[in-house]
């Protein structure tokens, strides 16, 4: 939509269908058929950030128990 009828040109857009497909990939082969896949990039930046978030809550959840061991 943004990069237009030419973006398979061009050099910045391949890179970031690069990056991105081995996600979107795998957002594709967990989600059900009934997900379309315009949709299909959307679910891919969930669960990215769903995960991201429970990262860091477990990171948070170890330092604080090594803090707590120390003490």
């Amino acid at each position: 939509m943004i990069a237009g009828s030419k973006r398979d040109k061009n050099v910045v857009y391949n890179l970031f269908r690069i990056i991105t497909s081995p996600i979107t990939r795998v957002t594709r082969a967990i989600t059900p058929r009934i997900v379309i896949d315009q949709h299909i990039g959307l679910v891919a930046f969930f669960l990215l950030t769903v995960l991201w978030v429970a990262l860091t809550a477990f990171k948070i959840k170890l330092v604080l128990d090594q803090a707590a061991a120390a003490a």
